[in-house]
């Protein structure tokens, strides 16, 4: 991937930075960071903006934080599901085969029943 050079400007501070994301990006998340430290200012009139800076790196830090532990549980959950899914094919093939093995046994049946019913039509016929 090719590094991209972007100026921006947050809180009147400018930045260069190197990123593979795209220029728009990096000047979309710069915009989030800016309004995050502004709407700390706002709320407090003792915050400096580095005490705003650091408030709001803090917030982002504990929601990067937060979303890697959903992660990790949706991971888990997921795997989790995997395996029951795993488990009720392997189910399904072995009711399958004992469906196939009672139809087979159906048949057997059947054709005994059959044979017998020959049988006793013979029996019947010879005891005429």
């Amino acid at each position: 991937m090719s590094k991209n050079k972007i100026k921006l400007t947050i809180c009147n501070m400018p930045c260069s930075l190197i990123s593979d994301d795209t220029e728009d990006y990096v000047l979309s998340v710069g915009k989030e960071v800016e309004k995050a430290i502004e709407d700390i200012t706002r709320q407090s009139d003792r915050a400096s903006t580095t005490m705003a800076a650091i408030i709001t790196a803090l917030n982002f830090c504990d929601s990067a934080h937060k979303a890697n532990e959903d992660a990790d549980h949706l991971r888990t959950q997921v795997k989790d599901y995997v395996e029951e899914l795993e488990a009720a094919r392997k189910r399904e093939q072995e009711l399958t085969t004992e469906l196939e093995a009672l139809r087979a046994r159906t048949a057997e049946n059947e054709a005994l029943r059959t044979q017998a019913a020959e049988l006793e039509s013979l029996r019947a016929q010879a005891a005429e």
